[in-house]
């Protein structure tokens, strides 16, 4: 059952998530904040390709738009995926962004 609700998820997601999940065990809390604010702004940045398109908008549109079928996943497979885009989403913020900074009340 398990394996079968994956198959319907994002392949680019899965990679995303499975690298995190790898990063995240040796990493502090605060350094997996900074690491969940990375990737969170690099989805949404990938999702300005143009209107209603990438993972983010298909997703949504599955489940609030059409409640039922398939997703339409771009790329398809896990195979498809290119390793080096999803490792991209882990890179320090560029072009003058600055990282998430914690406030810590002790």
């Amino acid at each position: 059952a398990a394996l079968g609700t994956l198959r319907q998820k994002s392949p680019t997601s899965l990679k995303l998530i499975h690298e995190a999940m790898v990063r995240g065990a040796t990493m502090s809390f605060d350094d997996v904040l900074r690491m969940e604010f990375r990737l969170a702004m690099a989805v949404f940045k990938m999702q300005v390709k143009g209107p209603r398109e990438g993972d983010v908008y298909e997703g949504t549109r599955v489940v609030l738009v059409d409640k039922k079928g398939a997703a339409q996943w771009r790329p398809a497979s896990l195979e498809e995926v290119d390793d080096a885009s999803v490792l991209t989403m882990f890179a320090p913020p560029q072009g003058g962004r600055r990282e998430l900074e914690l406030i810590c009340m002790r």
